[in-house]
């Protein structure tokens, strides 16, 4: 896990130490959603296959929360792939 210190500049420019970047595959340019949960500052970086991937999981949870809300269930089996259990549970 790449972890090191850095600061920020009067114009509120952080930068990321080379050691992370190469870690995290950083490119110059790279553009970042950035979070502050009221503790933790996050930086996460966009990219669009895993946005995409993340939007997708968003919808579900956001179903299976309307659907639990709404006193639906459904039994499943720790046998059934994960296709199988998204396939279920997105009814």
């Amino acid at each position: 896990m790449g972890i090191a210190i850095t600061k920020m500049s009067a114009n509120g420019q952080v930068v990321i130490p080379a050691e992370v970047r190469a870690e995290a595959h950083l490119k110059a340019s790279e553009k970042f959603l950035v979070v502050f949960t009221g503790s933790e500052l996050v930086l996460k970086p966009l990219r669009e296959k895993e946005f995409l991937k993340e939007q997708e999981l968003l919808k579900k949870i956001k179903l299976a929360e309307k659907q639990v809300s709404e006193g639906k269930k459904r039994i499943i089996s720790a046998k059934q792939s994960s296709k199988e259990i998204d396939a279920l549970l997105m009814k």
